[in-house]
Formats: structure tokens, sequence, C-alpha cells
């Protein structure tokens, strides 16, 4: 894999020279040169040097980076704010942080150890108490304990608790994605509200994020897709109605006004119409934000 970044004219405006790349955020984006990550300014240059083994996005003007096997926060200028010491750690939110003590860290998450949050000096303001906690948006993260999950407030106080037993995104445009508790192997996705209460049905195959109202789904497939992929994917609209029918291999989040979906065995972007705006030519690509997608551009087009 070869990642650059492209306007929303298609143009490629920084060069495809990293391993990994992700969106920007706070006028930075984590990518990876080499075996170590760093942050590139819009224009590609290295704005803080490749030093980390793992870097997670900017919020806030804090980032999370991992350093050998723990994890601390850095600034915009590079320096580390908040000394690595934690198993995990996501992203900034309402002030608070989600971090996990006393456990192994993964690429993804950690096992063993529990979830707390800390405040943007490190102290902890929420105690480790959690499986799993998520990080806070639009007021509220999602923490999980046994099969129960909950919403929090950044005062600690709970916000909501769905129904026990399924898995839970976390918040965007005013709702989050679920997954009842499974049946067998099929696995179905639908929507709940900041009250805990379901106001679009379990009856996709797969569910993004909403933003500015539209949300990728998949109809008539199962998560995880087996090979062929099965069902396409659309956009719904928060009343669940189809704005744009199922037609699309893959289909990740809307954008600065522009989708990414797989077409084909290639990704391109969309308009909140469905209509062809990049022309499917990467092996994959993220999604837009500010004025910049991540691509993973073939070799025949570097």
């Amino acid at each position: 894999m070869t990642w650059g970044f492209v306007d929303p004219s298609g143009q490629l405006v920084v060069p495809a020279t990293f391993a990994k790349a992700n969106p920007f955020a706070d006028g930075l984006a984590s990518v990876l040169v080499g075996k170590a990550w760093g942050f590139i300014d819009h224009a590609g240059a290295m704005a803080i040097p490749p030093t980390f083994s793992l870097a997670d996005r900017f919020v806030d003007g804090l980032a999370p980076v991992r350093v050998g096997r723990e994890w601390g926060f850095i600034d915009r200028a590079g320096a580390m704010v908040i000394e690595p010491r934690f198993a995990y750690a996501r992203r900034f939110g309402s002030g608070l942080a989600a971090v996990n003590v006393g456990g192994t860290g993964t690429d993804w998450g950690a096992t063993g150890g529990r979830w707390g949050f800390i405040d943007r000096t490190g102290a902890l303001a929420i105690a480790p108490q959690y499986d799993d906690a998520a990080w806070f948006t639009e007021g509220v993260a999602r923490v999980t304990t046994g099969s129960q999950t909950r919403y929090l407030r950044p005062d600690g106080t709970t916000a909501c608790e769905p129904e026990p037993g399924g898995t839970y995104a976390p918040f965007s445009d005013g709702l989050a994605a679920f997954s009842p508790p499974a049946e067998g192997t099929s696995v179905a996705y639908g929507f709940i509200d900041k009250r805990g209460a379901v106001v679009l049905p379990a009856i996709y195959g797969d569910a993004s994020f909403f933003h500015d109202g539209l949300a990728a789904v998949n109809h008539g497939g199962t998560f995880p897709e087996s090979e062929p992929l099965l069902g396409a994917h659309g956009f719904i609209d928060r009343r669940g109605r189809w704005i744009v029918r199922p037609s699309f291999q893959k289909a990740g989040m809307l954008g600065d006004g522009l989708v990414n979906v797989k077409i084909g065995k290639q990704w391109g972007f969309v308009d909140r119409t469905g209509a062809v705006v990049i022309p499917p030519a990467y092996n994959w690509a993220l999604a837009f934000s500010e004025s910049r997608a991540a691509v993973d551009v073939p070799s025949s087009k570097r």
C-alpha cells in the first residue's frame, strides 16, 4: 500500500509516499513512514517527525500516540504533554479521553485492565472501572461492563442505558449504530437515539456513522461479509428513507459533501445524490476531512 491525499476535484495534492495514512483533523494527519508514525500538514510537509509506534488524530490540540508499548498525548508542536503510561488511549472529546490502565495494549485497543477517563492534564476524571470505553462525541461516551452498555456524561453520570447484550457505537448526528444480541452467525445493525430508544430497526447488514444527515448502510448482506460480497451499500436519511438506493460494494462516510465508495474492484467518491464525482481508481479510500481524503494509489497511477 502507498497512500497519498486527493482534494475534492480528485487532484493528488499530497504525493503517494506513505505506508498508511489517516484523515486530517486540526490541520494535521498521521502517516506511517517506514515503521514509525508522524504527522503532516495539508501541503504534505512533515510537521511532527515519525517517531511513534502508533498515532491517532488530533482533537482540540492533543493527539494520542504510542511510544514503545505505552500511550500518551502530544500537542501540535509534537511535545509530549501527557507522558506515556497507558495500555491504550483514545482521542479527546468534551475535555476527556478514555484510557486503559493495567491492561495489555494491542494495535486497536487493550485486553484486560480497566477503562476510565483522564482530563487534559492527564489526571483521572472518571476512575478506571469499565471493560471498554469509547471517546466522547456529542457530549456522551459509550462504556461497557459485562453485557451492559451505558452512555456517560463528562461528569460520570448516565445519559442513557440501552438494551443489554448489544453492541453500540459512538453518537453522530444524534444517532448511534447498534447491533442487538446476535442470533447464530447473523449480525444486523440499526440506530438508537440519545434516550437509548431504537429509532431505526436492526435490518441492515452494516452501518456507518451519520454525518450531515446521511449514513451508509448495507442492504441484503451480513457482517462480516463473505466473498463474494453479499448485498449492496446505499445511503439513508435519519428517518430510514433511501436517499441513494443500494448500488455500491462498500461505502464509507460523508465528508465535505462526498462519500468514499467501492465500485467494482476500486474506490472512488460520489456526492450525496450518488453521482460519481471522483471516478473509482484507488485500491482503498478514506472519507474526506478538511478537503483532503487519504487514498491508496495503485502503482500504475503514482
